[in-house]
């Protein structure tokens, strides 16, 4: 379905605001309806669990992460090692396994999910 860029702000507004209605859009919980010539309902259950989900994973990773101007020169390190993120995300981009790196460093790291 294509929205018209009247649609897609309202949409917008209606996803990302404290606003319930916009236009012919309304949110109620989980829902987002519209109403006129060619009424929509949509069900946002799997988008707002996704969504969820992906935020706590995010939140977890974020609370692994320091960065300290005496350890790496200041670089994002696996907080209590020296194990800098960028060496962990170019071995994964390769294809590497992360494991032998992280597991031998904070056990934490191995299991963070």
């Amino acid at each position: 379905m294509q929205l018209n860029r009247a649609d897609r702000r309202d949409v917008y507004a209606v996803l990302s605001t404290k606003k319930h209605l916009a236009g012919s859009w309304e949110r109620r919980g989980l829902k987002l309806t519209r109403t006129g010539d060619v009424p929509v309902s949509l069900d946002l259950t799997k988008i707002v669990r996704s969504t969820q989900s992906a935020l706590r994973i995010a939140k977890r990773g974020v609370s692994l992460v320091e960065r300290q101007a005496e350890v790496c020169s200041g670089e994002p390190v696996f907080i209590g090692t020296r194990v800098p993120l960028a060496q962990v995300f170019e071995q994964f981009r390769a294809g590497v396994s992360i494991l032998p790196t992280c597991s031998g460093h904070h056990s934490n790291l191995v299991n963070w999910r």
